[in-house]
């Protein structure tokens, strides 16, 4: 179930926060900047299609945030092998970039599986958007 597996993420994602805290980052505001990376390349996508786009669906939205995420630590994972992969995603900056890729990640993948209902597509356009059919 994705109720399930969205929790999951987030105990996963908890707890790689809890062994990131043993290793001593730096300065606050680069761990700032990175906090504000990923919730750029994670939460920002999400909260925009999501918003705006009554196509976007809890699969897309799920498969577009585990790249975000994944965009966001892969200089600390692979950058010294692949320093382009540093160059290109800045740890505190990997926003710029990442946060379109995972807007098309979202869009492709929300295209790919199952609309959401009418009922939440009806509940967008009159109670978020406050446009009333004719």
């Amino acid at each position: 179930d994705k109720v399930y597996a969205a929790k999951g993420f987030f105990l996963i994602l908890a707890l790689v926060v809890m062994a990131l805290t043993f290793k001593p980052w730096g300065m606050i505001a680069e761990i700032a900047a990175l906090a504000f990376a990923l919730a750029g390349n994670t939460i920002f996508p999400a909260f925009l299609l999501g918003i705006w786009w009554d196509r976007a669906n809890a699969s897309g939205v799920i498969a577009g945030m585990l790249s975000g995420v994944l965009i966001t630590f892969l200089p600390f994972v692979i950058g010294d092998t692949f320093p382009m992969v540093s160059r290109l995603l800045p740890a505190t900056s990997s926003a710029f970039i990442g946060a379109p890729v995972v807007i098309c990640i979202m869009v492709v993948v929300s295209l790919l599986t199952t609309a959401p209902s009418e009922s939440i597509r009806r509940f967008l356009a009159r109670d978020v958007h406050d446009c009333t059919e004719d």
